[in-house]
């Protein structure tokens, strides 16, 4: 990031001295005239006043600073946007300088007053410009730490700060050895222990003098009230009452971000008619809107769904500032950060910070968490007195267009074209622009693996001219977290990545549904829910999305209650899927719809939804499919009994499929202005995709093996089977397995000894020639043989242990026939190594063991010694 001229204490006297020319005319004077002097011409242009200034004029340039200092705060009532932002650095890094002058003064004692500078000792340093230069740009052009979102008062006291007072001790002692009258303070003074005593006296004047502030400016209380230490919350909030108890309020939905910030937003609403005012009155709509996408409300005709304004919680998050060592795109990075509950406290100190103007918050979650809604909120809630907000959804702009032109798109869909960027921004006068651009993830997808990785970069170029215009721009960037490594974070950016709720917070957000359908519970057509049995549900329940999916089906009289679901996380997941898979054919039949005529349209929507999870899951990234992938598979794998026909009945039903159910999220971006959108489809939650991957597996077995069964063994059409575990090893995740195990032993007994004979005779066969010359047209990858035979020979053993209820499976029962069963399973396990990713070996080798030497042994039900598949090779 570029040198901010007001964080230099030569930038600050020259902004706080606008207006007050005879002051900051009398300081340059004094100072050798280095205030007015172009910043980096240093000594060869400035006398050496500029070094002596503040010690031969007889406490006459410190009172001057002490005046310019109280001047340039008394400015700060009134100023609002860029001024105020240039205010609030200049008179931060004035207070630091008078703190550090008058500490260098009180830690010298009467002495100081005797110091000054003899013609001779002029002379003399003249000579020693390169010397003096050091002290000189340390003094007047360092950059002075200043307290942020990312890093509060104390954190920057203990640290940037310190550091900053003890070189700029050491820089004027150095320049102090150089004078004759400095002998006799050294005779009486160790110096290492009055530059301990000068940083010390600094960093006390320059506490005491901050919390002074923050009682008079709004930000140096926020700022503060970020402390860890109780004693500073304390001492500041003595100055602050008010805002202190605005803040300490416990409202939720973000009213507290917006109260702070109205206080500190001294221009009028925008007028009705206004451009900015009907920016703003088309932000806040969004919190008379329901809390769940339209999608959800036709699942639940008596459901009375919370608004926005009712029923948003507020998440905990995690912060940091962009580093070399940043990894924001993976999980155990963010865990190590501490988790953070006040998100109106932090926001209020972001949007306060004048840095948030210069580089971008780049906000992370995990699908179904929140991000999108809480730009929403965000738009809503950032006071029109203030402020200026447009939110961009990258999935409804041209991907490929530059930020300027993506936020006028986004101001046309909002208002049916009757704002232009320009205009608003001019318009806004001294509120400061905000920028939510939501769904990075969505744009990286439409513009392929490297197209925008330098997307953030364009931000932060956007936000430099607007800033040099003197229209500040704060950006949001949304994405999930996955691929927050796909982009170029610049230096400067500030990470926030968006918490699972935790206990308090999904009981907040059930109250409010329970309060909301208080009518529908007293009337009997709807259950209410009970926060106790949802909290059970955790690993769902932590996502907002999720949260209401357990809800809706919680709610609904007709279906099993949640606490009849603990027994197995299969049950759960059925239990959920049946119960919107239901609801769907249900509303598609008519109201008078039996049980009995929904059963065979359920089965159908469900083998749809499988063959949808397993476009997912055999893709590279095993979390989304394209649209138009989508429609291959369903081509390849579904006959016209089954649904489809020609191909654009068959692309028609693929997008139905996953179109009809909200825990199937939909990215749309578009790559060229005027063409229908392209989609890709994702789970909201990656278990859904890997439970339905495992109930495709474990039903799409039981039917081959009952139809093997009532045609007294004869052969049976694998194909399908065959292409769909030819892609990927099931070892990863391992809940795809462990599904598996639940919805396989659910099975009675004889379809249970019927599976695993078949899985038996298929394994046998895996490796002849037939079983791969004919197949069905299925390609989610390119085609690799060894692959295909490598994964699907390992799936159908992976399958065979995991479900034996012998631990013990014989190799010669899983061998080809006739075959030297010592050399076939070398050969298999060396076919595994060649055809599958280091990860899938990895897996496979935790999951399969050999024991007792001529024994398959699945080990997470083992109870005896294995040895690895490494040592079979």
């Amino acid at each position: 990031m570029s040198r901010d001229p007001s964080m230099s204490l030569r930038g600050a006297l020259r902004i706080l001295g606008k207006d007050e020319s005879p002051v900051i005319s009398t300081l340059n004077v004094l100072l050798g005239g280095l205030i007015l002097v172009a910043p980096g011409l240093g000594l060869a242009a400035a006398p050496l006043g500029a070094l002596w200034g503040w010690v031969d004029q007889k406490n006459e340039a410190t009172s001057l600073l002490h005046q310019l200092f109280d001047n340039g705060v008394g400015k700060l009532r009134g100023q609002a946007g860029y001024q105020r932002h240039e205010l609030l650095k200049a008179a931060h890094t004035t207070l630091v300088a008078t703190a550090f002058f008058d500490a260098v003064e009180s830690a010298i004692g009467p002495a100081y007053r005797s110091l000054s500078v003899t013609e001779d000792e002029k002379r003399l340093l003249a000579t020693r410009l390169p010397d003096a230069r050091t002290v000189l740009d340390r003094l007047y052009d360092a950059q002075v730490p200043m307290p942020s979102a990312t890093m509060g008062f104390e954190e920057t006291v203990a640290g940037p700060l310190t550091a900053y007072f003890t070189e700029t001790a050491e820089n004027t002692l150095s320049f102090f050895r150089g004078l004759r009258a400095w002998s006799k303070v050294r005779q009486r003074r160790d110096e290492d222990q009055l530059r301990a005593e000068i940083v010390a006296e600094a960093l006390r004047r320059y506490q005491g003098l901050y919390v002074t502030l923050a009682a008079k400016v709004p930000e140096f209380y926020i700022w503060a009230g970020l402390a860890e230490a109780a004693a500073t919350r304390a001492a500041v909030e003595q100055h602050a009452h008010d805002l202190a108890e605005l803040l300490d309020q416990q409202a939720g939905q973000l009213v507290r971000l917006e109260q702070a910030l109205r206080r500190m937003s001294p221009a009028e609403i925008p007028a009705a008619g206004s451009q900015t005012g009907m920016l703003s009155l088309a932000n806040r709509a969004v919190m008379r809107t329901p809390l769940v996408p339209d999608e959800s409300l036709r699942h639940a005709p008596h459901v009375v769904f919370p608004t926005v304004e009712q029923g948003y919680v507020t998440p905990a998050f995690r912060y940091a500032v962009t580093s070399p060592d940043a990894r924001p795109a993976e999980e155990a990075w963010w865990q190590k950060l501490p988790l953070e509950e006040d998100f109106d406290r932090f926001l209020a100190a972001y949007f306060a910070t004048p840095a948030s103007m210069l580089a971008p918050m780049l906000l992370l979650g995990h699908p179904g968490s929140g991000k999108s809604l809480l730009t929403r909120v965000l738009a809503a809630r950032l006071p029109p007195e203030g402020f200026t907000t447009v939110r961009v959804a990258l999935r409804s702009v041209d991907a490929d267009a530059p930020p300027r032109e993506q936020i006028q798109q986004a101001l046309d869909e909002l208002t049916n074209g009757r704002l232009r960027w320009g205009d608003v921004s001019d318009e806004s006068g001294v509120r400061v622009r905000v920028v939510l651009l939501d769904g990075l993830d969505e744009l990286l997808l439409a513009s392929g693996q490297h197209g925008k990785v330098g997307y953030l970069t364009e931000i932060v170029d956007f936000q430099q001219r607007e800033y040099d215009l003197q229209r500040p721009v704060a950006v949001i960037v949304t994405s999930r977290t996955v691929v927050a490594d796909r982009v170029r974070v610049p230096a400067g950016s500030t990470l926030v990545q968006l918490a699972e709720f935790d206990d308090d917070r999904i009981r907040r957000w059930l109250r409010v549904w329970n309060e909301t359908n208080g009518s529908g519970i007293f009337g009997g057509t709807v259950r209410e829910v009970d926060p106790a049995a949802v909290v059970r549900h955790a690993d769902l329940a932590r996502q907002p999305l999720l949260l209401l999916m357990l809800a809706l089906y919680a709610c609904d009289p007709a279906g099993a209650d949640l606490d009849a679901l603990v027994m197995a996380r299969a049950d759960l997941y059925r239990g959920l899927l049946d119960n919107f898979i239901r609801r769907e054919v249900g509303r598609s039949l008519g109201v008078n719809a039996s049980e009995a005529s929904m059963r065979q349209p359920a089965q159908t929507v469900q083998w749809h939804l499988g063959i949808a999870a397993f476009a997912m899951y055999n893709r590279r990234d095993g979390l989304r499919v394209s649209e138009a992938e989508l429609a291959a598979d369903f081509t390849a794998l579904l006959t016209e009994e089954q649904g489809a026909s020609d191909a654009a009945a068959v692309a028609e039903l693929a997008a139905r499929t996953v179109g009809q159910f909200f825990f199937i999220q939909a990215s749309e971006f578009n790559t060229v202005s005027g063409l229908r959108p392209a989609r890709t489809f994702e789970f909201l939650h990656a278990t859904f995709e890997e439970f339905l991957v495992a109930l495709h597996t474990v039903e799409l077995i039981g039917e081959l093996a009952r139809t093997r069964r009532s045609a007294l063994r004869a052969a049976v059409d694998t194909r399908i089977l065959r292409a769909l575990l030819s892609y990927r090893c099931l070892v990863r995740p391992t809940s795809v397995i462990s599904f598996a195990v639940e919805l396989f032993r659910a099975l009675p007994d004889e379809d249970q000894r019927a599976c695993i004979e078949l899985l038996d005779q298929l394994s046998r066969q895996a490796r002849t020639r037939a079983v791969f010359e004919h197949g069905v047209p299925y390609r989610p990858q390119p085609d690799d043989l060894v692959r295909a035979m490598a994964a699907y020979t390992a799936n159908l053993l992976l399958l065979r242990t995991a479900m034996s209820a012998n631990a013990l499976v014989p190799l010669a029962d899983v061998a080809a026939v006739g075959a030297d069963v010592p050399d076939w399973w070398r050969s298999t396990v060396r076919l595994w190594r060649a055809g599958l990713s280091d990860d899938e070996w990895d897996g496979l080798g935790a999951a399969l063991g050999v024991g007792r030497e001529t024994h398959l042994v699945h080990r997470a039900g083992a109870g005896v010694a294995t040895t690895p598949l490494g040592e079979h090779l």
